[in-house]
């Protein structure tokens, strides 16, 4: 199991978000990375529309 370092969790404090290296493997990334697009496709792309 990785360790959470104090410098991830000022990272974290800091940017929003963490790198813990080799907590998801290949295929757990790639299957991330197909419902990210896919939910990136069904939102408004209309800027004006935020507006609405």
């Amino acid at each position: 199991m990785p360790t959470i370092t104090d410098a991830m969790r000022t990272a974290f404090r800091e940017q929003g978000f963490v790198v813990i290296p080799e907590v998801l493997n290949f295929e757990q990334v790639a299957v991330g990375r197909k419902v990210v697009t896919a939910m990136r496709r069904e939102t408004v792309t209309d800027p004006l529309m935020e507006f609405a």
